[in-house]
């Protein structure tokens, strides 16, 4: 049973190689694009990011405060050793056999030993290596590790120092198929009996043509986070979680406000995958999809972005608090929250949070609505200049949402929405006019009717924002892990129109309430008569 923890995959290996895998296993998997290490990425990250004041080791007072500096090294390993590694040939695939290479120790640090493997060796010629493997050692040196155990905690967890030794060891592999690397909980041997193991706390990173350090750094950002929560957490959590945490990991060590190839385009404090989530808001914070490239790229921007969001407005220590929660999930979310002092439940902070995707405005409501740290807003938008409008068979998944933007609309208006039920429709208006900014939210479920109606209300309405989500009444207690595992959906008609409508009945709701009208106009007849 292989834990791994995903970034993205790469590419994909051949059908032939794909079928001799055979080892029965569940993986998540951290695979980036190999276009995303081209040769415009080396062009743009040639800054030195331990020259930053702030990453300087003397700054890093917290590890000295906690930890003490390691005196010895029990795996008793030292710069030129050889030692061979379990090592996956396709990270991202299901089912697989490990296979076995050999590398060489390159260069240890005091939090890490980085083994090259030997075929990268050949390829890049050894001074190239020793350099790329002396910048990984001092930037996981200097910032990785430091600020990951200050983020998250150590990386003994609640199991304990796997292999003896205070130190992580480091893999960079040659593969020609991925760019990327993964942490496997199975190298843990508390984990598994699973003789395929490496027996240590360690992260494999895989290389490209034109190895570069600083994005090497970044993925080991996350991939340490991984290894921090799992050692503490066996179970994991809700995918969405632990992934946009060691996303997390990564503006908190300082990597993404450096403006190097891993940062979005569009925003610092961003990884690119955001812009992904920003185009595919449809995506459930829920499940996570892994069915296509960008389907994937975006639920990576989704965590990210609610775990950004959670941080900003609730605290870091809430995120922390999560891993030792013991029920997982939007229940674990609100047991953190009560923890931290807040009165909030999951529905409403998702209501909250894709208003903020929304809007982006942290001017109003104390911040609620927007990010302080960085810029997002979804550009997945319906653009509406005339009412009436209708737009049918829109496909919802569970906790994902759609977002509608009606310009100059009267200043009544009406929506009809086709009932979900047994799920609701969680609804979040925010209308800007001559007052400015008005946010209103609802969860709505009706057991009778084909139609939901909401009313909105504005004066001289310069535009209004109508975000839709597909929820359930009650927080939920159950979400997809794996990555084969689908949220429900539903297939919703819109309808806005000028005017505040009456909601219409159907047939059978219209002749109950003539029958009742009838009834009641008997009974006062036959009192008249008396």
């Amino acid at each position: 049973h292989h834990n791994f923890a995903l970034i993205l995959q790469v590419q994909s290996v051949n059908g032939d190689k794909m079928s001799n895998n055979k080892n029965k296993a569940l993986v998540i998997v951290i695979l980036l694009l190999s276009v995303f290490f081209s040769t415009d990425l080396q062009s743009e990250t040639s800054i030195v990011i331990n020259q930053n004041p702030l990453f300087q080791p003397e700054n890093n007072t917290y590890l000295s405060k906690h930890y003490p500096i390691p005196k010895e090294d029990k795996l008793d390993e030292s710069f030129g050793d050889q030692n061979t590694f379990w090592v996956f040939p396709n990270p991202w695939a299901v089912d697989q056999d490990a296979y076995q290479i050999n590398a060489t120790l390159l260069a240890e640090g005091e939090w890490c030993y980085v083994y090259l493997d030997n075929a990268s060796i050949d390829r890049w010629g050894y001074n190239e290596s020793l350099a790329l493997c002396s910048e990984i050692r001092d930037n996981f040196d200097a910032i990785t590790y430091p600020k990951g155990v200050e983020l998250a905690g150590h990386p003994n967890g609640t199991l304990g120092d796997i292999d003896g030794d205070p130190k992580v060891t480091l893999l960079i592999i040659d593969d020609e198929a991925f760019i990327g690397g993964y942490y496997a909980f199975d190298d843990n041997p508390f984990g598994t009996s699973n003789p395929q193991q490496n027996n240590r706390e360690m992260i494999c990173v895989y290389t490209e043509e034109n190895p570069n350090s600083i994005c090497y750094s970044s993925i080991l950002a996350h991939e340490f986070n991984h290894l921090i929560w799992f050692n503490t957490d066996t179970n994991g959590d809700m995918t969405t979680l632990y992934e946009g945490y060691a996303d997390y990991s990564i503006y908190y060590s300082g990597y993404l406000s450096l403006e190097n190839s891993w940062s979005s385009k569009n925003s610092l404090n961003r990884t690119w995958f955001t812009d992904y989530f920003s185009a595919h808001p449809e995506q459930s914070l829920l499940s996570f999809d892994y069915e296509t490239d960008e389907i994937s790229r975006a639920n990576y921007g989704k965590a990210q972005m609610f775990i950004f969001y959670l941080s900003e407005k609730y605290g870091e220590e809430l995120i922390n608090d999560l891993i030792k929660i013991a029920i997982d999930g939007p229940v674990g979310i609100e047991i953190a929250l009560a923890n931290a002092g807040y009165n909030i439940n999951f529905n409403n902070l998702y209501l909250d949070w894709i208003t903020a995707c929304t809007i982006d405005e942290e001017d109003i409501e104390n911040g609620i609505y927007g990010f302080d740290n960085t810029d997002f807003t979804i550009s997945k938008i319906t653009t509406i200049d005339t009412l009436p409008f209708t737009e049918e068979d829109v496909k919802h998944l569970k906790y994902g949402f759609d977002v509608k933007k009606l310009i100059n609309p009267p200043n009544e208006f009406t929506l009809e929405i086709a009932n979900p039920y047994p799920l609701s429709i969680g609804i979040s208006s925010a209308i800007y006019d001559d007052n400015g900014w008005s946010i209103a939210q609802t969860l709505n479920s009706e057991e009778n009717g084909e139609t939901i109606i909401s009313h909105f209300t504005g004066e001289n309405i310069e535009f209004a924002y109508i975000i839709t989500s597909l929820m359930r009444q009650e927080t939920p207690t159950t979400y997809a892990s794996g990555y084969t595992e689908k949220s429900s959906s539903k297939q919703l008609t819109y309808s806005f129109m000028e005017g505040h409508k009456r909601a219409s009945y159907n047939f059978l709701s219209f002749s109950i309430l003539l029958i009742f009208l009838s009834t009641m106009m008997v009974i006062v007849r036959k009192r008249k008569q008396n």
